[in-house]
């Protein structure tokens, strides 16, 4: 007699996954030479984090368009001001503030995000991201304070669960409303056990598959799916990158509810230095009085201008 799988063995699959895949395809055909370049960046990080010429040439050609311009200039000014407020410099210089990696990460999430504004219902979509750019912007500053996290990586841990979940609402726009009704009612993000019900899969497993689709490794989308589907706090010699995934999140949570650190015993190889400590609680109290400091994934030529972009234009 076969063995019956239990509900988490059926959730994880191989129909499973074979089905996220299916609906991380709904975002649309992703250009080899964007995936390319992220996986240039990655490498470029392996060997000591400097861009090399070629992606050095592939970023700057992007950042004179004005698309990408307006979007890069305000990630800049939110995550590292300092470098904004430095005397006028070229936009290599501005490039050059950040490292590969949080350029690679700055590159996938834009990209998936803009998809996801576009293919999705208009009112849905702005109901599912209430928290969105917030949630982000303080993910995006514990990554930078912590570098055992990282700017990929946090952004990721908290912008791709939505994004993943967007891939339902693409699909199933009248579903994905009930969905949501559901999730409210019940006071929960989020229901593996009704998304695997209704559409054969979970959001973790889409987060998965866009990782990959925007140029990570699978090793690392495949990390990022445990740390976030795991509900207690791992180990971080099984896995540091899920790990890790755990402990932004749960640093994340914690600074937007009340502006703390949070209170667990975790890794001292996950605690940023007391000077960078000092800075996140300063840039995250900015965001929960003030919310997101500039929305820079909602950033596009418009913004491109001499009053939005004073440093660019002297």
């Amino acid at each position: 007699m076969a063995c019956q799988l239990s509900d988490e063995q059926e959730r994880d699959s191989v129909e499973a996954w074979q089905t996220s895949r299916k609906y991380a395809t709904l975002y649309g055909e992703i250009p080899t030479s964007f995936t390319t370049l992220v996986r240039s960046l990655l490498a470029d990080q392996e060997t000591g984090g400097q861009f090399s010429s070629g992606s050095e040439w592939q970023m700057l050609r992007l950042l004179r368009t004005a698309s990408m311009k307006g979007p890069f200039y305000f990630a800049l000014k939110t995550f590292l001001p300092e470098a904004i407020d430095e005397p006028a410099k070229s936009l290599k210089e501005l490039l050059h503030r950040f490292q590969a990696r949080d350029v690679a990460g700055f590159l996938g999430l834009l990209y998936l995000y803009r998809r996801a504004k576009r293919l999705c219902n208009a009112d849905e979509f702005e109901r599912l991201t209430e928290q969105f750019h917030t949630q982000v912007e303080v993910a995006g500053h514990v990554g930078i304070a912590m570098p055992n996290i990282g700017f990929p990586l946090a952004v990721f841990s908290l912008s791709l669960p939505v994004l993943s979940r967007a891939a339902f609402l693409i699909h199933d726009c009248k579903g994905f409303a009930a969905y949501r009704r559901q999730c409210k009612i019940s006071k929960i993000p989020y229901d593996f056990e009704y998304e695997f019900g209704r559409w054969s899969c979970t959001h973790v497993q889409i987060t998965s598959n866009l990782a990959v689709a925007v140029g990570f490794s699978a090793e690392f989308a495949h990390a990022l799916s445990r740390g976030l589907a795991q509900k207690e706090l791992g180990d971080e010699k099984a896995n540091k990158v899920a790990y890790a995934t755990q402990i932004c999140k749960l640093w994340t949570d914690a600074l937007l509810e009340n502006g703390k650190e949070p209170d667990i015993v975790h890794s001292g190889n996950f605690y940023p230095s007391q000077t960078a400590l000092e800075r996140l609680l300063a840039a995250c109290e900015r965001v929960r009085q003030n919310g997101s400091a500039h929305e820079w994934l909602e950033k596009g030529k418009d913004s491109v201008n001499c009053e939005d972009m004073p440093e660019l234009f002297k």
